[in-house]
């Protein structure tokens, strides 16, 4: 038996809405995909912080043309939002995961590309300044007009001095001459520029480059020994310096890099600390969180600061050295064990405010006199800098690179915090050359070089 007339009328009008009906939903959807595909690429929409790299965010005005940027190396911006005019809202991307259970301490870096400025003046507004944030007050961006930041022969960087913290945002204002800049609240030094660096200095008589191994994504970390090769290292006083053990400070980078142009030197007393001397450098000590602009690993979270030690500091976190540390503490051991001695052992940090220029940190409970009397060696040198000293009473910590090696192998241990923005005196990147200087200096009054001369 056959379908009425009616029911065949009824199910044909059912078939024709529940068409539309699809057409209506598939309309609908291609509307919403399009509005979250372009509010994320104007950066209405903040990225997924589990992302490795720095995600291509960008806020364009379509009149003016002004574009920022932040899909480059060593670049952490998370989102980016035009507010007004030409004023702007960026924010910091998180280390997460982390070793550390609050993230936002992490939040004191930036850099990021900006074009279409030239005869403007633009306005940012760092609206995630977590942490401390009332040590923003004494800061003050760089900006280059460089193409590449890179660059081993352009160091124009200019200072930003237009700036004000209100609560947890910090603002800077300024008016470009040129086209496009680049601006950071440092001067960014990138693993791709070491790269560039030891390869202008690899064929240098008194330099070898080592890569210690690899990362977890497969970076090589680089040491750099610099010495007379025509004495044995048996006979040498052993010093090793590290820097950018978290990716995201720079300035100790650039005071390996002046260390570095010192001691390649021909002066007499160059010469005699080279003869005297191995100077084992190790200049970026995270590559893969330098690369991505990150202050600790940013696959696992992993401080290479603090994984010297097997044994775990961090609560509810796993234990265990990282691909770093094993690399650059495996050095240090094969070292002493094939008849070498590794007399001072350093770390260079940044701290994160308006702290002085160079703040030693040691203990007092381990050759406190000698600790005493190599500081004030390499201080003597600073002239014009602020320094501070602190002297600590609690036992050495096996976790960090110099305490380990005081404990096992009766070095002289220091952290230094290296400050580009100290409220004395804010330092170009030829005082943080100096203080390179300086510190080589040091070494060779502390060890009484001279009578070598």
């Amino acid at each position: 038996m056959g379908l009425s007339p009616q029911v065949k009328k009824d199910t044909s009008n059912i078939f024709i809405l529940t068409a539309l009906s699809l057409i209506i939903l598939l309309f609908s959807m291609f509307n919403y995909i399009g509005f979250i595909l372009g509010n994320w690429v104007r950066g209405n929409f903040e990225p997924n912080r589990s992302s490795l790299f720095a995600t291509n965010v960008l806020a364009e005005d379509r009149a003016d043309l002004i574009k920022i940027e932040a899909n480059f190396e060593g670049s952490n911006i998370s989102t980016i939002n035009r507010e007004k005019g030409n004023q702007f809202a960026l924010t910091m991307r998180p280390d997460l995961p982390s070793d550390y259970k609050y993230p936002n301490h992490t939040y004191y870096w930036f850099y990021f590309k900006v074009s279409g400025v030239k005869n403007k003046t633009v306005t940012i507004n760092i609206t995630n300044c977590e942490w401390m944030p009332n040590h923003w007050e004494n800061y003050k961006p760089v900006y280059t007009y460089s193409n590449d930041p890179n660059d081993l022969e352009d160091h124009n960087w200019n200072v930003i001095t237009n700036t004000s913290r209100s609560g947890k945002t910090f603002t800077f204002t300024h008016t470009f001459v040129q086209d496009s800049t680049f601006i950071a609240i440092r001067y960014p030094y990138n693993y791709s520029r070491l790269k560039k660096y030891l390869l202008s200095i690899e064929k240098n008589p008194h330099v070898s480059v080592k890569a210690l191994g690899n990362t977890r994504e497969g970076r090589e970390i680089y040491a750099l020994n610099v010495t007379d090769k025509a004495v044995p290292d048996s006979k040498k006083k052993g010093i090793w310096v590290v820097a950018k053990e978290h990716g995201a400070e720079q300035d100790g980078t650039w005071v390996i890099e002046g260390l570095m142009k010192y001691l390649l030197r021909d002066d007499p007393s160059v010469v005699a600390l080279r003869r005297n001397t191995v100077f084992v450098l190790i200049p970026v000590a995270a590559p893969d969180a330098a690369y991505h602009g990150r202050v600790v690993n940013p696959v696992t979270g992993f401080d290479v600061s603090h994984r010297y030690d097997l044994k775990p500091i961090f609560p509810d976190r796993p234990g265990g050295m990282t691909e770093e540390t094993k690399a650059i503490w495996g050095e240090a051991q094969r070292w002493v064990e094939n008849g070498r001695s590794l007399d001072l052992a350093v770390s260079f940090h940044n701290p994160h405010g308006e702290e002085e220029n160079v703040w030693g940190i040691f203990s007092s409970r381990f050759k406190g006199e000698e600790h005493q009397k190599f500081h004030k060696a390499f201080l003597k040198y600073l002239s014009g800098h602020t320094v501070k000293t602190q002297m600590t009473n609690h036992s050495l910590f096996k976790n960090v690179f110099p305490w380990r090696c005081s404990t096992e192998f009766s070095s002289l241990g220091f952290i230094y915090e290296i400050n580009q923005h100290a409220r004395g005196k804010f330092l170009s990147i030829k005082d943080l050359y100096g203080i390179g200087e300086s510190f080589a200096k040091g070494v060779f009054d502390y060890f009484e070089f001279s009578s070598s001369l």
